[in-house]
């Protein structure tokens, strides 16, 4: 099978599939400009990259080295060493990308590895949170520890807003709520809320006494 065959769409791919992992993301329209700039740009037709995910900044993906994509190899070329590029998964949701496992790559760029889990590792609780696949039709598609909620309080409408994981305790998730219509108050705030949560739900429904 030719290279072509087994590159995929990154949105097509569910966030566990690459995380953590080296992603090999062929060149189009969307990183073209970023890969200009490059050492052995003349050869580059894709980018070799870690998914990790920033809390902050969401899925993001760090370059490690422009790539020589053929049909039958891909050839490694120069190594960034005096700069990083970093690459947000909303840039790329229609790029084609092949996933590696190879530890080869992992040996060539454990530093980078090692920085990136120093900087952005979380807690083996929002780890373990990650891996609730029944929460995926909640999850935000780049913020991943964000989940849909409904925010229920007493003499209000219903509001569906966002709750940001953030630990994990006996049979509570533990984090901040974004509410539009309070975001002010909570930004301030930062109130920690509790979210009672069941595997056989689909809709989780978040009770507030105060806010």
């Amino acid at each position: 099978m030719s290279l072509e065959e087994y590159l995929v769409k990154l949105d097509d791919l569910n966030f566990r599939q690459y995380l953590d992992k080296f992603v090999f993301i062929q060149l189009d329209e969307s990183i073209e400009e970023l890969a200009s700039d490059l050492p052995d740009s003349d050869q580059c037709n894709g980018l070799l990259t870690y998914a990790y995910y920033d809390r902050v900044a969401g899925i993001t993906f760090e370059v490690v080295c422009p790539v020589d994509m053929q049909s039958e190899r891909i050839t490694l070329l120069s190594n960034l060493t005096d700069c990083r590029m970093l690459i947000r998964k909303d840039r790329i949701l229609d790029s084609k990308v092949l996933i590696s496992d190879a530890q080869e790559e992992r040996d060539m760029f454990d530093e980078t590895i090692d920085f990136i889990e120093e900087f952005y590792g979380v807690s083996d609780e929002i780890t373990f949170t990650r891996s609730f696949d029944i929460l995926d039709e909640l999850r935000h598609n780049t913020f991943i520890d964000d989940i849909q909620v409904y925010l229920l309080k007493e003499g209000m409408a219903e509001e569906i807003c966002w709750f940001r994981i953030e630990d994990l305790k006996e049979n509570c998730f533990m984090g901040t709520l974004y509410s539009m219509n309070h975001m002010k108050i909570l930004e301030f705030t930062r109130v920690i809320y509790y979210l009672l949560y069941s595997l056989r739900i689909k809709i989780i429904k978040l009770h507030v006494s105060a806010i």
